[in-house]
């Protein structure tokens, strides 16, 4: 059970490493294009600084 858990804990941070440096810059910059304030100020709370 603990390898399932270590290997289920391993699967979701690289998902959210993915969201992170892959698709939030993209979402970003389609925010930014089309002037959307508030889902720019959304994704990049959770990109963080």
């Amino acid at each position: 059970m603990k390898k399932m858990t270590e290997e289920n804990v391993k699967a979701a941070l690289a998902g959210e490493s993915f969201e992170i440096g892959e698709m939030y810059p993209s979402y970003i910059a389609v925010a930014q294009a089309q002037g959307e304030k508030t889902a720019e100020k959304f994704f990049n709370f959770h990109v963080g600084p």
